[in-house]
Parts: C-alpha cells; structure tokens; sequence
C-alpha cells in the first residue's frame, strides 16, 4: 500500500514539474550581461570623472604658475588630488577585473558588496574633507569680515558644492550599484533555483 501511495505522490509531483518552466538559460545569460554592463557603465563613470579631475587639477597648476600664487588652499588640493585620483584609479581597476561572465558569482558579489562599503565610506570621506576645506577657507580668508551678502554666497556656494557630491554619489555611483547588487541577487536566485 505504501508503495502505491509513494508511487502516486512521485506522479503528482512528476506531473507538477512537467508544469513548470524551467529557469533558461537564456534568463541567466541576460542577467548576467546586465549585472556586466552596470559595472561596465559605473568604471566608464569612474574614468570619466578622473579626466575631469585631472583637467581641474592641470587648470589649477597652470594658473598657479602663470598668477605666481601658491597658498595653502591650492597645496591642501594637491596633496589630497593625487592620493584621491589614485584611489579613483585602483577602484575602476578593481571593477574592470570584477568580470560576471569569467569569475564565480560567489567572487561577484563579494567584491560588489565589498566595492559598496568603500563607496559608502568614500562618501563621507568626501563630505568631511569639502566640509573641512569650507571651515578652512572661511577661516583663512576672513569670510565673516565680509559684507553679508558674500557671507552668504559664500555658504551658497559651498552648499551647492556638497549637493553635487551628494548627487553625484547617490544617483550615479550608489543607484548603479544598488541596481548590480540587484540583478546579482537575482542571478543568484535563478542559478540556485536550477541547480539540478
């Protein structure tokens, strides 16, 4: 009798899996080409905003030289460009050597996970530092002894400075890789799923 029933319960669930779609690996490939072009498309950023950076900081030192004017605020830039264009340069490396279609999906999302973390940290770094230069500058220069209305652009300016950082993290850097984690996550879900 048991056999019967075992024999009916492998039927049903036979019958139910016939039923199904299977995952196809046509879904997988897709994923994986999207999580492949976001992380792509997020070092293309990356790189990008390296040139531009390196064009403010060429501009910078040509004026420097040619207005014969060095002073605090233009070194403070300097010593902090070059170690902040370095790191730039080591994290778009270690996106483009972060390839879904060669490494283990495992080894995927770690070093995406791990690339989140740093770009969190990155961002409050970049906060302090505008924040501390601000202080600085309006220290240095005597900004309160100014008439008020430059106190204020004075803060406007500034204010606009830390809105296009945060921006620029939240909706370029950090939306990209909430969407890569996602389409990880998914990826993830789907191979476990097939898995035989």
């Amino acid at each position: 009798m048991e056999l019967d029933d075992l024999k009916k319960t492998w039927n049903l669930i036979d019958e139910q899996l016939k039923d199904k779609e299977l995952i196809r690996e046509e879904d997988i490939n897709r994923l994986i080409t999207k999580a492949g072009s976001g992380i792509h498309d997020l070092g293309r950023f990356i790189t990008r905003s390296l040139v531009i950076s390196g064009i403010i900081i060429a501009y910078f030192i040509i004026t420097s030289i040619f207005a014969d004017q060095r002073d605090w605020f233009f070194t403070l830039l300097l010593i902090v460009a070059f170690p902040a264009i370095g790191w730039d340069v080591f994290t778009t490396r270690y996106l483009r050597n972060t390839r879904v279609d060669t490494l283990p999906l495992v080894d995927v999302i770690t070093r995406i996970n791990r690339y989140y973390r740093w770009m969190i940290w990155e961002g409050f770094v970049g906060i302090a530092f505008v924040l501390g230069v601000a202080t600085f500058y309006f220290i240095d220069k005597g900004i309160w002894l100014f008439a008020p209305s430059m106190i204020l652009l004075f803060f406007f300016v500034w204010a606009l400075v830390l809105l296009l950082l945060y921006w620029v993290y939240q909706k370029k850097i950090m939306r990209r890789i909430r969407e890569i984690r996602k389409n990880l996550n998914e990826l993830k879900e789907l191979k476990d799923y097939n898995i035989p």
